[in-house]
Formats: structure tokens, sequence, C-alpha cells
């Protein structure tokens, strides 16, 4: 049976493919100012939550998510439901140079491959590379579907304090996980995510993401594979379009003025 941190980084990394990227000169920054911002934190607790939740025998596809060797782990009990809580102290930094403080807690009512089971994370003290972090992230596994697929519930509640302004982050969207699921290995897992979410940030102005067809990550690829999403602002949307199933790192963005150009995506 897979761990159920594997869930979890799929929607950390369907938020940072949007902005984790080259952008086009040319491209008005304030469209992905926000989502850059927010998206490499959302990324970094996603990836913190993972290596928590592999346990024995799992196995993570990527070693770049294992937390750091300063991070403390303890458990409330080996029983659910419990309480996980990872603590970096006043300052652990890892391989990639990113310093983390505080405490990030995950409570556990079960295991997550049950229907109703639910993780909430939230967080105390908590900072990545000085920017601190409050609020909520819950991931409720909502069952299986007509397929027999497993699905999940993903909504996010979090403010971002980033050079001395807050960014307000509300995501929610749903988890299929389309293959993958019933065997040991995690590098063959693929996942459907489907949602909505905004950012507002500090002057006011909100950022609204949506995505209007199925995003899809395969993990033998790395990449999203499939789907698109919109970017919407006051002065119009733009729209990301991730392909038509091919395994490439590249994306093609529409401009609000119907003008495209390519990007390349980061892991």
């Amino acid at each position: 049976m897979k761990i159920q941190g594997k869930i979890l980084l799929t929607a950390g990394v369907v938020a940072c493919t949007l902005v984790s990227c080259r952008k086009d000169e040319a491209f008005d920054e304030g469209m992905a100012t926000a989502e850059s911002i927010t998206s490499f934190f959302e990324k970094t607790m996603a990836a913190d939550e993972e290596s928590v939740m592999a346990g024995p025998g799992g196995g993570l596809c990527d070693p770049l998510v294992l937390l750091p060797s300063c991070a403390v782990v303890t458990e409330s009990s080996e029983a659910y439901p419990k309480t996980v809580t990872i603590d970096f102290g006043d300052g652990c930094t890892d391989a990639f140079g990113i310093t983390r403080t505080g405490q990030l807690i995950v409570a556990l009512s079960a295991y997550m491959m049950e229907e109703g089971a639910e993780r909430t994370v939230t967080f105390n003290g908590y900072a990545i590379n000085g920017n601190s972090i409050t609020g909520t992230r819950v991931t409720t596994n909502t069952g299986t579907n007509g397929n027999g697929q497993p699905t999940f519930s993903r909504l996010v509640d979090v403010d971002i304090t980033h050079d001395g302004g807050i960014f307000q982050r509300n995501m929610n969207e749903s988890v299929i996980w389309l293959s993958g699921y019933d065997t040991e290995p995690c590098g063959d897992n693929v996942f459907g995510v489907t949602g909505n979410g905004t950012v507002v940030r500090p002057n006011g102005v909100t950022v609204t993401r949506t995505i209007t067809e199925q995003l899809i990550l395969d993990r033998t690829c790395g990449y999203i594979t499939r789907g698109v999403v919109e970017v919407s602002r006051p002065i119009g949307t733009a729209s990301i379009d991730f392909g038509n199933g091919v395994c490439d790192n590249l994306a093609v963005v529409t401009k609000p003025n119907g003008d495209t150009f390519t990007i390349e995506l980061n892991h």
C-alpha cells in the first residue's frame, strides 16, 4: 500500500509549476509576482510533509524532498489519531540553502488511505528564509470514484509575510489518484488535479488561478503533461497550457492580448 505523504506533494508541485519557470521578459511580471512567492513556500511545506509521511518501506521518488538532518521529528503516539511535529528550531538549513525555523505540526485523524481520513497542518513560529507562515492546510480522503481510484480534497488558507507585506493564499483543489496507487513504487504514480485558488497581494490586488482543464501529473515524467490553468488579475486573464500528454518541460503562455510564448518548467 502506498504511503499517505505522496498525495500532498502533488498539489504543491502543481502550484509551483505555474511559476517556477523562466519568464519571457515581455510578459507582465504582475501576473506571476504573487504566485511565484507563495508557490515557493507551498512547495517547501509540501516537501516537508511528504518526507515525514514516507514511513518505512514507502520510498520516495525524489530524494530532494527529504528533510534536512537538523530537523527533529516527533510523534505523539504510534496509533491514530496522532500528531507529528517537525521542529526546525532556531534555524535549520538544508543542502539547497533553504533555512526553516519553528515548527510544522501535522495532525492525522487516521491512515490517509482510509476514506474520511484527514490531515491538518498548522504552524508554530514557522518561517522559510525568514518569511513567516500562519494558517492551515487540510487534506481529506474523499473515498473512491466510479473507477475505484482514490480521491482527495485539499484546502489551503495561509498567510505568508514577505518583505514586510502579507500574501493571503487560499486554495480549493480535488485530486484523483489515477494510477499507481495499487503498486509499491511511487515512480509510477499519476494524478489528476482540478480546482481554483486566489492570492491577495499586500497592495490588495487579487490574483485568481483556475484549472480549466484537468492537470495531469505523471511521476514517470516529472512534469505536468496535460491541462490548462487560467490566471486572472484586474487587467486581464492569461492562460498556461501544459500540453497534450507528451513528457517535456515546456508550457505555452497566452497573454491577455492573445500573444503566446513558450516557457521551460523546473522540476
